[in-house]
């Protein structure tokens, strides 16, 4: 299992790709994209995707496939549970939109020290033009 940071040609996976917050507290999303063809995972692999800030309510993950890859299924959790919000998520086809609060449930996680919402290559898969836009909705408090 390796985590990457960055893509085959060292550019960063830009780990906070947006946020609406004008102050806080207040309601807010992270987004970002992963493409794998720019750096295909082997099983087990780890994509630190969106920076989470100290002090962050998670709420809901939602998973849009931007470009699908045939028989495969994707994770999405944190440092501490790596199919925390999503698990085994199908993403053979383009267009599919999966919405997951998982093992935190309905109250969602809350972050005091801060962490990275990361998406994780289930056993026996792999991705090589998996692309995924994965969208935080959160409440930033720190």
């Amino acid at each position: 299992m390796a985590t990457f940071t960055t893509y085959l040609d060292h550019s960063p996976v830009v780990r906070s790709g947006g946020s609406n917050a004008a102050g806080f507290p207040k309601i807010t999303t992270f987004e970002n994209t992963f493409d794998a063809t720019r750096r295909p995972l082997a099983a087990a692999d780890v994509v630190e995707l969106i920076t989470i800030p100290p002090g962050t309510l998670v709420t809901k993950v939602f998973v849009q496939v931007l470009n699908g890859e045939a028989d495969q299924t994707l994770n999405v959790g944190d440092g501490a549970d790596p199919d925390g919000y999503v698990a085994a998520a199908n993403v053979a086809t383009t267009g599919t939109r999966v919405m997951g609060a998982g093992a935190f449930g309905a109250a969602g996680k809350f972050y005091a020290t801060g962490d990275t919402i990361d998406i994780e290559v289930p056993a026996n898969k792999a991705y090589a033009t998996l692309k995924v836009r994965v969208v935080v909705a959160c409440v930033c408090m720190g």
